[in-house]
């Protein structure tokens, strides 16, 4: 019943592509006819160490996601 709670949110942030791919097959088969968008994004897990980890080495992406998530309440999980 989780995944239907979910579906009623703007989009989902997945752990790897085949949950991102699996997301999307579920979506497609079980989410109610709705005229807003469901966005399906994923990343790969772990850490990229020779990044810059500053505030001032991210990109403009995080950056975005982030300023959305502090504009309106969020539920992530």
């Amino acid at each position: 019943e989780w995944l239907d709670v979910v579906a009623q949110a703007d989009g989902v942030i997945c752990i790897s592509k085949a949950v991102a791919d699996e997301m999307a097959e579920w979506v497609a088969e079980n989410r109610k006819p709705s005229k807003r968008p469901f966005d399906i994004s994923w990343f790969h897990l772990g850490a990229d160490i020779t990044k810059p980890t500053s505030a001032e080495g991210t990109s403009a992406i995080p950056k975005k996601v982030l300023s959305s998530l502090q504009a309106r309440p969020s539920f992530l999980m």
